[in-house]
């Protein structure tokens, strides 16, 4: 019952973090190339919108490389080596 826990946590909430946090690099990406252009906007809520969603971006690259690096590097791979090792049974 433990290895069955420990993969379908493996398979369910790991691969759930691995992709938000990789399309949230995405977004940043995105954000990136929008506040790029706001800059070149001489007006004052041109340069507001682009320092705000330039701070934002920065905050969601932040906390996505954490959530990747901390649950899927520690949580997840610690995981992984449980239900190898316990091996679930064939479903």
């Amino acid at each position: 019952m433990l290895s069955l826990s420990a993969y379908c946590f493996e398979v369910f909430i790991c691969d759930s973090v691995v992709s938000v946090s990789t399309s949230s690099l995405l977004v940043v990406f995105s954000e990136t190339v929008v506040v790029s252009h706001l800059f070149w906007c001489h007006r004052y809520w041109c340069v507001v919108a682009g320092i705000a969603i330039g701070v934002i971006s920065h905050v969601i690259l932040i906390l996505s490389l954490l959530a990747y690096c901390f649950f899927e590097v520690f949580v997840c791979d610690s995981v992984a080596s449980v239900s190898s090792v316990l091996k679930p049974p064939l479903l």
